[in-house]
């Protein structure tokens, strides 16, 4: 790892999905495309440049039968939410 590629801030979504295909390329293990949908941060952590990376992400929470959805006192019908972000 290059020593200048630590504290540095990237505008650069990612997804909880990147972690396993991040480890298994920090061990050198190869990586099945066809059965991980995430992506290596490896590139970002060496400080490589991404031309090519995500533009979008889709996150999705469902508070309907959580417990969060009872402690704010939200009725199943009305526990939804939405997030839109871009790079800007």
């Amino acid at each position: 790892m290059q020593k200048n590629s630590r504290y540095k801030r990237r505008k650069r979504f990612i997804e909880a999905i990147d972690l396993l295909p991040t480890f298994l390329d920090a061990v050198e293990s190869p990586v099945s495309k066809h059965r991980l949908e995430g992506d290596s941060l490896m590139p970002l952590l060496k400080g490589e440049e991404t031309k090519d990376w995500k533009e979008f992400v889709f996150s999705e929470i469902d508070y309907a039968f959580n417990e969060a959805r009872k402690i704010l006192n939200i009725g199943a019908s009305d526990a939804r939410a939405f997030m839109v972000r871009n790079n800007d």
